[in-house]
């Protein structure tokens, strides 16, 4: 197995001021040319990428309306997707929504994490869910327990769980873009 060596330049061996002169130019020179080759690639580059937005421009445009026009079609006509059928197989795409993980918001906009830290730290069921440097909401531990946690005790604590949705449309073939878009 042989060992491919790397282009090696002769080390200059500076004798002289004049030496030391000629080789600060020559570097200069060398970093200049490697400088202009750079703004010239640079500028292929772009010239490349203005083209293509130039040319995929429109239609990037009309695939956006599309799939707007398919969003509010499918949001107009949500009996096409009951709970247990959330999308739809057509012949080269799927089209439906999907649920968001579920979040959890202040009730108040108002309202800071830290007041709710407080509220919750005087109420018995909540001390799982506050740690106490100062009161500080554990999110995910109460996401995780939301079955347990009654729309009376959100309310009493000032939170909510919400669970928003995404429209989508998943074409069959690899090489085109999906589409996912927050659902009004």
């Amino acid at each position: 197995m042989s060992k491919r060596k790397s282009k090696s330049y002769p080390f200059a061996v500076i004798t002289t001021e004049d030496g030391l002169a000629t080789a600060a130019n020559r570097y200069v020179e060398v970093s200049l040319a490697v400088q202009a080759r750079k703004a010239a690639h640079e500028s292929q580059i772009a010239a490349l990428n203005a083209a293509f937005d130039a040319e995929t421009g429109p239609l990037v445009e009309e695939m956006e309306r599309l799939a707007a026009s398919a969003q509010l079609y499918c949001e107009q006509h949500r009996e096409l997707f009951p709970e247990s059928q959330r999308s739809r197989e057509y012949r080269n795409a799927r089209v439906g929504f999907r649920w968001n993980p579920v979040r959890l918001e202040k009730r108040l906009a108002k309202d800071t994490w830290d007041a709710i830290g407080e509220r919750m730290e005087l109420l018995p069921w909540t001390n799982r869910y506050v740690t106490y440097k100062s009161p500080v909401v554990n999110k995910d531990l109460l996401r995780d327990h939301q079955v347990e946690i009654t729309d009376a005790m959100q309310l009493e604590a000032g939170i909510q769980f919400l669970k928003g949705e995404t429209f989508f449309i998943d074409p069959a073939f690899d090489s085109v873009p999906r589409v996912a878009k927050e659902a009004a």
